[in-house]
């Protein structure tokens, strides 16, 4: 059984990459965003 602190460690690892893929995804939103409103004009 993995002890409380590694799960911690983990934990926190994985609110870092969460952070890492809003950050992609909002940027992807962006520029399709962009993208579309090119496509409109």
């Amino acid at each position: 059984m993995p002890n409380k602190l590694y799960f911690g460690d983990n934990l926190h690892v994985l609110r870092e990459h969460i952070a890492d893929y809003k950050r992609c995804f909002s940027d992807s939103v962006m520029e399709m965003q962009a993208w579309v409103n090119g496509v409109k004009q």
